[in-house]
C-alpha cells in the first residue's frame, strides 16, 4: 500500500472516532474531569453554620515558636483525608534534637493576629499566611530575641481562645520566617516593644496541631 493511501486510511480512521466521540458527547455531556480530580482528593460537604454563641477573634496571649534546625521530627500532613477535620489536622507529635525546645514567648492581647491570603494564578493556587505578635517592653532579652529571630525558619503555633485548638502554621519545607521590629515610641502614653511579623506559604489556612509541645519547663501534653 502506498503511503498516500495509508494517510488516506488513516486520516478516514480518525474521522470516525472523533464523529463517534461528539455524537456520544451529544447524548451524555461532555466527561466531567474537574469532578473526578476533585472527587479523587476531597469530598465536599454541606457548610451550614451553627448557632455558636460564642467565636471570639484572635489568639491566646501566648505563641509557641520552634526553629526548623533544631527539630528531628516534625507532623505530617495526612496523605489520604476521609473527614474534614482529617483534611486539616498534623498527624504526630514535634520531636526536637537533643536539648532543644519550643520557646514560650508571651504575646500582648490583642496582638496575635493571622490572617490566610490566596495567591498564585489558576488551576496553581495556594495560600499566603501572614501574621504577627507583639512582645512588650525593649529590654536586653527582647532586643536580643529579634536579633536571633531576624533570619529565622520556623513554625508557630496559636491557640484558640473559644476551643483551645492549637493552629500550626510553618511546615518543614514551608517553614514560617520571622521579620522584627522595634519601637522604642515617643511620648508617655506610647507602647515600647518588638512586633514580629511573620508569613509561610501553605495548602491551607492553617493546620490543625494536636501532639504534644517540647518546652523548657516542660512538655505541653498532646491534646485528648
Amino acid at each position: 500500500m502506498k503511503p498516500s493511501k495509508i494517510l488516506n486510511y488513516g486520516m478516514r480512521v480518525l474521522a470516525l472516532v472523533l464523529i463517534s466521540f461528539s455524537v456520544f458527547s451529544w447524548f451524555t455531556g461532555p466527561p466531567d474531569y474537574t469532578g473526578v480530580t476533585l472527587g479523587m482528593a476531597f469530598a465536599f460537604t454541606d457548610m451550614n453554620f451553627d448557632d455558636y454563641p460564642e467565636s471570639m477573634g484572635g489568639f491566646a496571649s501566648v505563641a509557641y515558636i520552634g526553629f526548623i534546625p533544631e527539630i528531628e521530627t516534625f507532623p505530617t500532613r495526612n496523605s489520604n483525608p476521609g473527614t474534614n477535620e482529617e483534611a486539616i489536622k498534623l498527624l504526630g507529635s514535634y520531636a526536637m534534637k537533643n536539648t532543644k525546645k519550643f520557646i514560650e514567648v508571651y504575646v500582648t492581647p490583642e496582638t496575635f493576629g493571622a490572617t490566610a491570603e490566596n495567591q498564585g494564578e489558576i488551576d496553581g493556587r495556594s495560600f499566603k499566611i501572614k501574621g504577627e505578635i507583639f512582645y512588650p517592653g525593649t529590654q536586653a532579652d527582647c532586643l536580643a530575641f529579634c536579633r536571633k529571630i531576624n533570619n529565622a525558619r520556623g513554625v508557630i503555633i496559636g491557640v484558640d481562645p473559644n476551643t483551645g485548638v492549637r493552629y500550626n502554621f510553618g511546615e518543614q519545607y514551608l517553614p514560617v520566617r520571622f521579620k522584627p521590629k522595634v519601637d522604642f515610641g515617643k511620648g508617655p502614653a506610647d507602647r515600647r516593644g518588638a512586633t514580629i511579623e511573620w508569613e509561610c506559604d501553605s495548602f491551607a489556612p492553617a493546620w490543625v496541631y494536636e501532639g504534644s509541645i517540647p518546652l523548657s519547663a516542660g512538655t505541653l501534653p498532646a491534646v485528648s
